[in-house]
């Protein structure tokens, strides 16, 4: 059973949403993209 990044956020840490480009990153990563992110404190690492 696969769920979405945003059913796993919810389910694991009680956020509704990901913070700035948090979601699109994930989705990126998930699909099987590589990726090097850095992000301000408070940008939700």
């Amino acid at each position: 059973m696969t769920s979405s990044p945003i059913a796993i956020l919810r389910e694991t840490f009680g956020y509704e949403q990901f913070r700035g480009p948090q979601q699109a990153i994930v989705e990126h990563v998930v699909a099987g993209g590589d990726a090097l992110v850095l992000m301000p404190t408070g940008g939700g690492k």
